[in-house]
C-alpha cells in the first residue's frame, strides 16, 4: 500500500481546521505555507517546493506556539518540515517523486483538513513517455484521519472539484529501506517501536524545543501533547 490510515487524529479537529483555515485566509496568494522553518522565524515560504534539505525545516514558527497545530507537531517528534498543502480546484501537482535520497524511503504524514470527493493522492508505476498503459492507484483521503504516505516514487495529488479547495498539513521523514520493511510501528509517533530501536540518528523528543523547558510542576502532564489544554493568550501576535 502507498497509503494506509495511521490513526484517527485523536485532537480537537474542529479547533486544528479553524486555526488552519484562518492562517489560510492570510496567505491567499500561495499554496504552500510551512509550519516549521529553519529557524521558528515565521517565515512561512522558505521551506516550500524543493528548497532546502527537508532535514533543515525542524523548528515550529512562533506564530503557533499555543495552538492545536503546535500540538500535532509535538505528537510526531520524528518529522520535519511541517507544511500546509493547499491544491485549488480543477488543478494538479506534475508527476513526481520524493525518493532522492539513496537507500531511504520518504514517508510523509498527510492529515486532511478540507477535502472532497474528488480530491486524489495517485501513484504511478513509473514516469508517463510517450504511448503505454501501466497500473495506476488513487487514494481519497478523508478529513479526521491521520495517513502515512510512502512517496518515494512517482505520484501526484489531484483536485477536480470545480470550486473547493483540497487542503492537507503533510509532514515528512526518511527512513532506511531495509528498517521501513522490518519495522511494522513506523509511524514515528509517541512511543513508536521506530524511535525506540532504531540506529539512525535520530531528533531527541522536541518537546522542550517546541514548548519550552518544563517546570518541576506540570499541572498539564500528559504523555500525549494532543490532551493538553488550549489555553488561548491575550498577547498572541498576527503575522
Amino acid at each position: 500500500m502507498k497509503s494506509r490510515l495511521l490513526q484517527t487524529y485523536n485532537g480537537d479537529f474542529n479547533l486544528l481546521l479553524n486555526e488552519v483555515l484562518k492562517f489560510r485566509n492570510r496567505h491567499t496568494n500561495h499554496t504552500q505555507l510551512c509550519i516549521t522553518s529553519k529557524l521558528g522565524d515565521n517565515n512561512f515560504y522558505e521551506g516550500s517546493g524543493t528548497c532546502g534539505r527537508p532535514e533543515e525545516f525542524i523548528n515550529l514558527n512562533t506564530y503557533f506556539k499555543g495552538t492545536e497545530i503546535q500540538r500535532l507537531v509535538a505528537y510526531y517528534p520524528d518529522y520535519y518540515r511541517w507544511r500546509i498543502l493547499c491544491l485549488r480546484p480543477r488543478q494538479t501537482y506534475s508527476i513526481h517523486h520524493d525518493g532522492w535520497k539513496h537507500g531511504y524511503d520518504n514517508y510523509r504524514i498527510h492529515l486532511p483538513i478540507k477535502t472532497n470527493d474528488d480530491a486524489f493522492l495517485v501513484f504511478h508505476e513509473k514516469k508517463l513517455c510517450g504511448d503505454g498503459d501501466q497500473q495506476i492507484k488513487h487514494y481519497n483521503l478523508k478529513t479526521t484521519n491521520v495517513y502515512i504516505v510512502n512517496t518515494t516514487n512517482f505520484h501526484t495529488a489531484v483536485n477536480y472539484h470545480p470550486t473547493e479547495e483540497r487542503i492537507h498539513i503533510v509532514a515528512e521523514r526518511f527512513i532506511h529501506m531495509s528498517e521501513g520493511k522490518n519495522t511494522g510501528k513506523w509511524h514515528g509517533g509517541k512511543g513508536s517501536a521506530i524511535r525506540k530501536t532504531s540506529k539512525l540518528d535520530r531528533y531527541a523528543d522536541n518537546y522542550e524545543r517546541i514548548f519550552g523547558k518544563k517546570s518541576e510542576i506540570d499541572p498539564y502532564e500528559s504523555d500525549n501533547p494532543l490532551e493538553r489544554p488550549y489555553e488561548p493568550k491575550d498577547d498572541d501576535a498576527e503575522t
